[in-house]
């Protein structure tokens, strides 16, 4: 190769290595972080750019490979752009650790909770750390845990929604005096899926090796309001028998009246069950209706509760 075809080759941008020119390019990513977050340590689990994060911990390595005299691809032109950049070789996971905890007691305080998003873009450092908290429990200190434990840390994201679904259950249970949710009446069928979930997870609790969604506390909590983890029995049940006998022959026999006057055969209509919008929509469904009057039942009784 003479000097001539080197020249002319560089006057148009030609490349000699890709892999120089992937590094270079990776290292402006590094240079935008550390503008961004005032420094170079990206968490190993970084989900805007998980590259970026496995190039950083790459990097850390080859420097180590190199002082021990073994092969390595550091050369000293790239310590030195990330010397200029303030680049630790070293990562001093303790004092990491503390200086995140220091900014989540931050985000705390303005926010009283610690359940911060996955995707944080004001503070994607932060998100990434908590996530890994709640990963990685099992690894951390118990000094740690307690320090966490004191910012009321929610060590599943999803404690929020069991602490909703348990409020609903105590207004519930203080209405009809038990924790028996009936699953066929649209206005409780979320809270009765949750309850019904909440007796399956004690079965997997019960038993050594399955995991569960249930701890000592909230089984505690549960049982606080006589929480039946059999489910039979409950107010909705007794009204049912105390109606089913009467009530189902007047809905039947009122079903046999519609079907005669206005002559339509049975069908199902959009309407919403416990509207008297459409009263053919009840024609030859009169379980329905049955369930339609034992909900006025529950309307009347919730608000005289």
């Amino acid at each position: 190769m003479t000097d001539y075809r080197i020249d002319k080759l560089e006057e148009i941008g030609f490349r000699w290595s890709n892999y120089r020119h992937d590094w270079d390019a990776t290292y402006l990513d590094l240079r935008y972080y550390m503008i961004i977050h005032g420094n170079c340590d990206v968490p190993r689990t970084y989900l805007p750019n998980q590259q970026l994060a496995d190039w950083v911990a790459t990097q850390r390595i080859q420097k180590e490979a190199r002082d021990k005299g073994t092969r390595s691809p550091m050369t000293d032109y790239r310590i030195v752009k990330l010397d200029e950049i303030g680049f630790k070789w070293s990562f001093d996971r303790v004092l990491h650790w503390k200086e995140m905890f220091m900014q989540l007691s931050e985000y705390r305080l303005h926010h009283d909770n610690c359940l911060i998003p996955r995707i944080y873009p004001q503070n994607q450092q932060l998100a990434s750390w908590v996530l890994k908290q709640r990963y990685y429990k099992r690894d951390l200190t118990a000094w740690q845990i307690e320090k966490l434990n004191d910012l009321q840390f929610e060590w599943s994201a999803r404690s929020q929604s069991w602490d909703k679904r348990f409020e609903e259950l105590c207004e519930y249970n203080l209405t009809f005096g038990d924790c028996l949710v009936p699953s066929w009446y649209p206005p409780t069928q979320q809270l009765a899926n949750w309850v019904k979930n909440q007796r399956i997870q004690k079965k997997l609790y019960d038993q050594d090796g399955f995991p569960s969604n249930l701890t000592e506390d909230r089984i505690s909590e549960l049982e606080s309001i006589d929480f039946q983890w059999s489910g039979t029995g409950g107010w909705w049940k007794h009204e049912i028998r105390s109606q089913l006998d009467g009530l189902w022959d007047s809905i039947e026999e009122k079903h046999k009246v519609i079907y005669k006057n206005l002559n339509v055969e049975k069908k199902r209509s959009n309407v919403n069950y416990f509207s008297d919008e459409n009263p053919i929509a009840w024609a030859g469904n009169p379980f329905q209706e049955l369930v339609l009057v034992l909900g006025k039942k529950w309307s009347e009784k919730s608000q005289h509760s």
